[in-house]
Order: structure tokens, then C-alpha cells, then sequence
């Protein structure tokens, strides 16, 4: 009856015999017990662990103990009660199973050791029949390529799970696997190759999570048009996108230059001020920049440049944000200004210094600040052609501000860092000559000036500057205050001849200067001349012209005119 499996028949039979043997302790009775606790098991009874519990207890010299352990394991197993189960089977000899109990014993040990996360004892059990022929071995190497894949031991799971691709149980599911693992071996091109059909028969669950993998590897190969419709397909259907994913998909559209999705992308994978952030607002800034966004590209620089996880990127960004607000002409430069000089504070080293500096004299420039200006030149180290042009302005107007100033010596010292470039521009040049003169005259050191005003006079393109005609008139008041007269005369006339049409003070006070000059001389007459000239146009110190017109006439003996003028 047992081995017809006719359980409830078979326990009565058996149960019915221990009744017989009574008291008396006969193996037959053992056996009886024995099987009468087997077809409870067998039957599911509620008595049935009490009845192989009993029987193990009151017969551990029985030779059908071992079995017994080896059916309670089994009894427990089938209840998923796995701790119990590996209690039973690790008090078994299995040296006493036969073959097919063996292969039985060592799955179900493996599985319940599995359940209970025991993983690599579940490994040495399952390990044991992965490669023989039986009913357990498509499991056993399912679940040892599983712990071996749980264990980072990629090239072992591929293995198993390879075995089993033709299984009808476990064909549908260890593609994912072998997907899996070929991406985390970077195996890109195996994932390339694999994994497209796999997409076409995946579930709505399993669909979304293969092309993130495909995409992905897509992306590791830089072949980011046949990727983006992949991540595109993971960022729609998966129940959860990181900002990770999002910054995945949006560099894949900033690559196949698809800007405005892009943006969209990036928008999303800002979401912590994290290096993925500063990262995604650098790109961010880069696309709207290729869309004629400047004014979103520079907020976008500017929240980049405030991250401090990547400092070449924050580098790169604070300077494209100082640059951006430069473009833009905001406030008016105030903000572009602080930005170079953030910029500068924060990477005197940079291979892009140059670059700030001189924006940041362009920006002075505008403002009108030479001074800052022309500091910011001094600092670059290899000044290009716009550059120098620059300088030669920025140290002439600085030379200016210094001189209003009555700053002199200075402003010589400035003019002199102009003139050092006086082929970009001839009337900056020439007017650097002059200015330095009126400095030098200011400063009493008039033969240094006379060598500056000669200079100026030779410079190409003076004769047009209103300065021009000045410059010989300084000439002559340089020459005049070291007393020497015959050089003064001259200038004096050259710049009354050019003048004479003017009538204005500074021509009254030249004919003066050539009378005092000839008067100096004894050329008394020649004197008279020109302060009758002074008198004639009257516009700056008559008086002073007639009194030394009639002092004049007293030395020539000529009380008549003396008496005249005065």
C-alpha cells in the first residue's frame, strides 16, 4: 500500500501493527513507527513532525534514523520552513542516501541555506550537482550562477546562466543576466549585439530597465545616435528616472546637437547641488549658448561656477560667466568687473588669465577706470597685438588723469609706459610726447621738456592736433625760463606767424615773450616791434607791453617816446 502511495491506507495498516506488538520493543514495531510517521508526512498530517520527532528520539540507534532525518529535512523544506530544514539535513549521513536522494539533498539544502541567506553555503551544496544530469541540476546552476552574479564572480554566472538559455523554466529569464553581466564587464559590444532582440520581447517592467543597459552602452562606445532612442525609451516607461538618467539623456542630445531637448534634460538633472549638478548646469550653459540664450547660458555659468566639486569646470564656468555678463553690458560692468576678478583671485594660474585681464581691461575702458585699466594690463604676461593697442591708450589717458591731477611726476612715468608702443596709434603717440613735455615744463625740468616737445613736433600726424601750434609756443617759454633767448625768439615766431590770424592772449603774451627776449639781448628796437604787436592786439598784458615798450625807448636815448608810452 506505501509504495502505491496509498498513504491513509497504509498508515492505518502501520498504525494498526503497533498495536499488536504492544510493549514489546520489536524492530517490526520500529518499522511501523517509522512508516506510520512517514505517511503522515506523506499526507501532510498536523501530527506528522510529532510522529518523526518521536521516533527519532525514542530509536536513535534505528537504522532508519538517517532516513528519517532526511524526510524531516524534506517535510520541513516542503513547508518552507527552511531553518528547520537545513537542521534536519545537516544531522544526515549522506554518505548512506542513495543517488537520486543525494542530488535531492544537496538541492534542497542549498535552496533552504539560499532562503536564508546564507550564500556561500547555499554555493558549495548547489555547486555539487550543477553539472550532473538530474531534475535539479537546471536549478542548481540557476541558483549558483545567481550567487555567483550576486558576488561580482561575472564570468562563472555567465557561464551558468549560458547553460541554461535553452531551459523552457528558465530560458525567459537569464537573458536579462546575461545582458546584466556583459555591461558590468563592459562588454559593450556584446550588450550592442544581445540585447535589441531581448528589448522586443520584454516585459513592461523588464523593457525599461534593458534600455537604460543598451543605451547606456551605447553612450560608454560615444555612439550617441543609435543610443538616444534607448534612453529616450528608459526615461518614458521606467517607473523612476534619477537626475543620473536625465543627465545621461540630455548629454546624448547636446552630442547629436539637439539642443532644446537637451536643455529640457539637464533642467532635470539639477536637482541636488551635487558634481552631477555643476556638471549638467556647465552643459546647460553650453546649450543655450548654441541657442542664442545668453542670458540663460550666463545664470547657468553662474550656478556652475558656485559648485566647488570639479575645479576645472568651476574654472571654465566662472569665466564664460564673467565673460557672458561683459557681453551683456550689465550694470553697466560692475558685475563683469567682480566677475573677472573673482576669476583672477581664484585661478592666478590659469591658462586663461590672459584672457580675463584683458577682458577685464576692455571692461575698465568702458567704465572710464584707466587706472584699474591700466593695472590690469601691467599683469598680463604675453600681450597680443589688441592688447598693446590698448595699452598705448589706456597709459596715455592715465598719463591724463594723473597730470589734472597735478600729479607730474607720475603722470611722466605713465606717459613714458604709452610711448613704449607708438605705431598703433601716431596721435596717441605724438600727443603721449606732448603731454610728457608739459608734465616735464611743470616740473622746472625744461630741457627734458624741449627734447619732448621737438619730438612731438616730429611725430607724423601732430601737425593735424590742436596741440600742434602750442607746441611752439611751449617751445619758446621752455627756452625762455633756462634764458636762453636766440632759441626762444624763434619759437616764439614760428608760433606767432602760425597765430596771427587767432588774436587771442596767448598770441598777445608770445609778442610780449619776443619783446622780453630781444629786450634780454639789447635789441632794443627789434623789442619795441614786438610790443607794439602786444599793444596792437590787447588781449593779455597791454599795460605790461607799454611800460616795457617806453623803458625801451629810455635806453635808446629817446625820452620823447619814453614819456609816450609811459
Amino acid at each position: 500500500m506505501f509504495n502505491k502511495e496509498k498513504y491513509g491506507s497504509a498508515q492505518q495498516q502501520f498504525n494498526e501493527a503497533i498495536q499488536l506488538y504492544g510493549k514489546d520493543n520489536h524492530e517490526f514495531k520500529a518499522n511501523a513507527e517509522y512508516y506510520s510517521a512517514l505517511c503522515a508526512i506523506e499526507l501532510f498530517n498536523d501530527d506528522a513532525e510529532y510522529l518523526m520527532s518521536k521516533f527519532i528520539a525514542e530509536r536513535p540507534e534505528n537504522s532508519k534514523v538517517n532516513s528519517a532525518y532526511f524526510h524531516m529535512g524534506k517535510f520541513q523544506y516542503r513547508q518552507n520552513r527552511h531553518a528547520k530544514a537545513i537542521f534536519w539535513y545537516t544531522k544526515l549521513n549522506k554518505q548512506k542516501l542513495n543517488k537520486e536522494e543525494l542530488y535531492e539533498y544537496y538541492f534542497k539544502l542549498g535552496y533552504s541555506y539560499f532562503v536564508t541567506k546564507d550564500y556561500e553555503k547555499a554555493s558549495a551544496s548547489f555547486y555539487e550537482i550543477k553539472d550532473v544530469n538530474t531534475k535539479y541540476t537546471a536549478p542548481a546552476n540557476y541558483y549558483y550562477s545567481h550567487i555567483a552574479y550576486q558576488n561580482k564572480n561575472y564570468e562563472t554566472a555567465l557561464k551558468g546562466f549560458q547553460r541554461l538559455t535553452d531551459n523552457e523554466t528558465f530560458a525567459p529569464v537569464v537573458p536579462y543576466y546575461i545582458t546584466q553581466i556583459y555591461y558590468l564587464q563592459g562588454k559593450y559590444n556584446e550588450v550592442i549585439s544581445y540585447a535589441p532582440a531581448l528589448i522586443e520581447s520584454a516585459s513592461a517592467k523588464r523593457a525599461p530597465e534593458i534600455a537604460k543597459v543598451l543605451g547606456d552602452s551605447y553612450y560608454k562606445k560615444q555612439q550617441y545616435t543609435d543610443g538616444v532612442k534607448y534612453l529616450e525609451m528608459h526615461a518614458k516607461k521606467a517607473p523612476k528616472v534619477d537626475p543620473q538618467d536625465y543627465y545621461q539623456l540630455g548629454y546624448t542630445y547636446y552630442k547629436i546637437k539637439q539642443y532644446d531637448s537637451a536643455v529640457v534634460s539637464f533642467e532635470k538633472a539639477v536637482a541636488n547641488n551635487d558634481q552631477l549638478a555643476q556638471n549638467a548646469y556647465f552643459h546647460l550653459a553650453d546649450c543655450y549658448m548654441e541657442l542664442g540664450q545668453k542670458n540663460r547660458a550666463q545664470q547657468a555659468f553662474e550656478f556652475a561656477s558656485k559648485l566647488d566639486y570639479d575645479p576645472q569646470i568651476k574654472e571654465e564656468a566662472l569665466f564664460n560667466y564673467a565673460l557672458l555678463t561683459y557681453e551683456l553690458f550689465h550694470s553697466p560692468f560692475n558685475e563683469a568687473i567682480d566677475a573677472f576678478h573673482k576669476f583672477i583671485d581664484l585661478y592666478p594660474n590659469s591658462y586663461r588669465i590672459d584672457d580675463a585681464y584683458n577682458f577685464l581691461v576692455m571692461a575698465y575702458l568702458y567704465t572710464g577706470n584707466y587706472k584699474e585699466a591700466l593695472s590690469s594690463l601691467d599683469k598680463i604676461k604675453d600681450k597680443d597685438h589688441a592688447m598693446n593697442e590698448a595699452y598705448q591708450k589706456v597709459a596715455y589717458y592715465r598719463g591724463l588723469e594723473l597730470y589734472n591731477n597735478l600729479y607730474f611726476e607720475q603722470s611722466v612715468e605713465t606717459f613714458d609706459k604709452s610711448l613704449q608702443y607708438p605705431a598703433y596709434n601716431k596721435a596717441i603717440s605724438a600727443q603721449g610726447h606732448y603731454w610728457k613735455a608739459e608734465a616735464l615744463y611743470q616740473l622746472n625740468d625744461f630741457t627734458k621738456a624741449i627734447d619732448e616737445y621737438n619730438q612731438f613736433l616730429l611725430t607724423p600726424g601732430s601737425f593735424q592736433l590742436e596741440e600742434y601750434n602750442l607746441a611752439h609756443y611751449n617751445l619758446g617759454y621752455a627756452h625762455f625760463k633756462l634764458k636762453q633767448f636766440n632759441e626762444a625768439i624763434p619759437w616764439f615766431r614760428k608760433y606767432s606767424n602760425i597765430a596771427s590770424n587767432d588774436s587771442t592772449p596767448t598770441l598777445s603774451d608770445a609778442y610780449n615773450r619776443i619783446g622780453d627776449s630781444y629786450f634780454m639781448n639789447k635789441t632794443y628796437w627789434m623789442a619795441i616791434d614786438y610790443y607794439d604787436k602786444a599793444i596792437q592786439t590787447g588781449k593779455m598784458d597791454k599795460d605790461y607791453a607799454l611800460f616795457q615798450r617806453g623803458f625801451s625807448f629810455g635806453l635808446l636815448t629817446r625820452p620823447e617816446k619814453k614819456i609816450e608810452s609811459l
